[in-house]
């Protein structure tokens, strides 16, 4: 039996619309996992913001303690 055009057809439509959902959960999917890295990033760089804080307090600290140490040596 040789299929007729109209069944044709709509198999085709079906095939399509699987194809749309498809493309549609992979669409979300990435958008999901693009919302997802973002947040990360944001967050990585908070924290880099914060590591860079501590080191030139650390350097600061440091300084202040040479200074003082130096200013306090006998003559």
């Amino acid at each position: 039996m040789i299929p007729t055009l109209e069944s044709r057809v709509t198999e085709h439509d079906i095939r399509l619309t699987r194809v749309e959902a498809i493309i549609e959960q992979i669409n979300h999917r990435l958008t999901s996992i693009d919302n997802r890295l973002t947040s990360l990033e944001n967050r990585m760089i908070s924290l880099f913001k914060w590591v860079i804080g501590l080191q030139f307090t650390i350097l600061l600290a440091i300084f202040g303690a040479t200074i003082t140490i130096l200013l306090n040596l006998p003559n």
